[in-house]
C-alpha cells in the first residue's frame, strides 16, 4: 500500500493489500461525517464508531474496537473547499462480522464518526 497516482486504477488488493479483515472481521467501508477525522487516522487506529440515535438523540455505539485498514481518497479532505458526500475519504475498517453489515446500512443513511481508543 502506499500512494496512488490521479487516474490509476484502484483493487481491493491496492487499497488493503496484505492488511486484509483478520478472521472474525470483515472489511466495511464508511465515509465520516466530519472529513477532518480522517486525517487522524492511520492503518491499525482502534476505533468505537458511533451515530446519533434517531428517536433518542443520543449516541449510539454501532461497532466497537474496529480497526482502520485504510484511509482513500486523502486528497479530497485536503483540498480547499466543502466536500461533497462522494468526496470525503473512504475509511476502510475491519469489524466484527456480526456487526459489519449494519454497520455498512446505517453509515448509508445516518453520518457516522468515531471516537480514537
Amino acid at each position: 500500500m502506499g500512494v496512488a497516482r490521479s487516474g490509476e486504477p484502484l483493487t481491493d488488493a491496492r487499497l488493503i493489500g496484505e492488511r486484509s479483515a483478520p478472521p472474525g472481521t470483515a472489511t466495511v467501508p464508511v465515509r465520516l461525517a466530519d472529513s477532518g477525522v480522517a486525517g487522524l487516522l492511520q492503518p491499525g487506529t482502534r476505533v468505537d464508531v458511533v451515530t446519533v440515535g434517531a428517536a433518542e438523540q443520543a449516541e449510539k455505539v454501532l461497532a466497537s474496537n474496529a480497526t482502520v485498514l485504510t484511509v482513500a481518497g486523502e486528497q479530497a479532505w485536503q483540498r480547499d473547499g466543502p466536500l461533497g458526500s462522494d468526496e470525503a475519504p473512504l475509511v476502510l475498517l475491519a469489524a466484527p462480522e456480526d456487526v459489519a453489515a449494519h454497520l455498512a446500512a446505517v453509515s448509508l443513511g445516518q453520518p457516522v464518526t468515531v471516537t480514537l481508543r
